[in-house]
């Protein structure tokens, strides 16, 4: 049977990174135990700093040189070269601010434990911006494997350095964990580094300078990195946002401060990871067909592009889709198996929707990005962070109502952004071309949910499971045995005069 190359690089692709994010959410689990919720909360703060000044550096310089390297190696290896001496500058001056203006950081946060984990940020600050424009380049030469095994690599030595530092150090206070934790990542990203520097090596060989850069090159290449970060920014600006405004809120409403810190570990060290895991598979997928669509664009492959676009969102809805099922169905089973109880059941439900949101939210802006188009994803995320900030403001300060206004806070983010992109998309390309939303294809997958839900009923019966305890894990684990099969196929035999990929 031929299995188109797209399809092949997809399935390394988000193999390999569930694979990474399985045995990142395995870490977090370990670390939520020997943390508490309140240690999470603390690195949460942490690291939503850490996020905004990544970033800001890094801006869209890894994005960029994967698109211009996709159209000419030689240009992005030129480009690379000037990216990467702009990024060691960003990032040293980064890290030496950290550093030493560490204290008034914390102050931010009104948490004088974040001291020590913020100032230990610095290394990661000038290292994680040129690890990230050595995968963009490497992503526009089509080195896959490469970039899915320094992930896991990174993985691996991440988080086995932040179990292993944050165990030993918990002994002298809960900020010397937190910093072990960051540690450990900083470790993590070290040893990525040094393993992409052996493709980096053979991608990038002496070429003969054919013909010299363009003088409008380097503006155009500038100006592009811009626009990709005015983007990209968003999400971590709302993260910083959300650790400011979320513990203050509650705190209004009646918690004490400790409480509110616990309260945001919770929510957004835990819940919001379980339930934005799912949409790393479409991330990956995004990943992959961006060069793609990139170069279907630039030679006026129109069906080429159309055939892509369709097949991509396609795939979003559909695990989105299943994703969301499973949430919604399992979360009493997933809150068991996260933190032991399910205290985190109705949060998880809530958000149950998220994979389905992001994945077509991360999709769009890729593809809007192909077609030039950057300056829509922008303004929607702007418009979605004013929209989730009022959100929350107004009814997480709401007594009774925290959970709820902090689940709102999230979903309005989501669905604002979203909206933003499709209604762009639908004015570049008419909507009976890409159907984004195939209704006979949501018929199908809904009918097969529909009998997967019943089928798992039966593993309740007491003739199966005389312990019904064990019933709803044997349950989902079914659902997650057959959920990738019947993707597989509804993608490869629902597609067949679809033009190959």
């Amino acid at each position: 049977m031929y299995i188109p190359q797209l399809l092949k690089d997809f399935v390394v692709r988000s193999s390999t990174l569930t694979i990474v994010k399985l045995i990142g959410a395995l870490g977090r689990l370990i670390l939520f135990r020997l943390l508490g919720a309140e240690g999470i909360g603390l690195y949460q703060m942490a690291y939503s700093y850490y996020g905004l000044m990544i970033t800001f550096i890094t801006g869209g310089f890894a994005s960029s040189i994967s698109l211009a390297t996709a159209k000419d190696i030689q240009t992005g290896r030129r480009l690379f070269h000037l990216s990467l001496f702009i990024l060691l500058f960003l990032g040293a001056a980064g890290g030496f601010f950290t550093y030493f203006f560490a204290h008034p950081i914390a102050a931010i946060f009104n948490k004088t434990e974040l001291v020590r984990p913020i100032q230990l940020l610095a290394p990661a600050i000038l290292l994680v911006p040129v690890l990230s424009l050595i995968r963009g380049f490497l992503q526009g030469v089509s080195r896959y494997g490469y970039i899915a095994m320094s992930e896991l690599i990174e993985q691996v030595v991440r988080v086995i350095g932040m179990v292993f530092l944050a165990g030993y150090l918990l002994q002298f206070g809960l900020s010397e964990a937190v910093t072990g934790v960051i540690v450990g990542a900083l470790l993590g990203a070290l040893i990525a580094f040094l393993f992409l520097l052996i493709p980096l090596s053979s991608a990038t060989p002496n070429l003969p300078e054919r013909h010299k850069p363009q003088s409008t090159a380097i503006p155009v290449f500038i100006l592009s990195c811009l626009a990709i970060m005015g983007t990209r920014i968003i999400l971590p600006v709302t993260d910083f946002i959300d650790s400011l405004l979320v513990p203050n809120r509650l705190v209004f409403a009646g918690y004490s401060a400790q409480e509110a810190t616990v309260i945001f570990g919770e929510f957004f060290g835990i819940t919001a990871t379980v339930v934005y895991v799912p949409a790393l598979i479409t991330s990956s997928l995004g990943h992959i067909i961006m060069p793609r669509l990139t170069t279907a664009w630039c030679t006026l492959d129109v069906p080429g592009f159309m055939a892509k676009l369709k097949v991509a969102f396609t795939t979003a809805l559909l695990w989105g889709l299943c994703s969301s099922y499973l949430l919604a169905v399992y979360a009493d089973t997933i809150s068991a198996l996260v933190i032991g109880n399910d205290s985190l059941s109705s949060t998880i439900r809530y958000l149950s929707i998220i994979p389905l949101l992001t994945g077509i939210r991360e999709l769009s802006t890729v593809v809007l990005w192909t077609m030039d188009i950057k300056r829509k994803p922008f303004v929607g995320l702007i418009l979605a962070t004013g929209v989730s900030t009022i959100v929350n403001f107004l009814v997480i300060g709401i007594p009774g109502y925290s959970m709820m206004g902090i689940a709102l806070g999230i979903l309005s983010f989501e669905i604002t952004s979203l909206m933003v992109n499709l209604a762009a998309l639908k004015k570049e390309i008419a909507p009976q071309k890409i159907r984004v939303f195939d209704w006979k294809e949501m018929m199908i997958c809904a009918i097969f949910l529909v009998f997967l839900h019943v089928s798992a009923g039966f593993f309740r019966s007491p003739a199966i499971f005389s312990n019904p305890a064990w019933a709803p894990y044997a349950a989902m684990g079914l659902s997650l045995l057959l959920i990738p099969p019947y993707l597989f196929w509804h993608l490869m035999y629902s597609r067949r005069k679809t033009r190959p990929w």
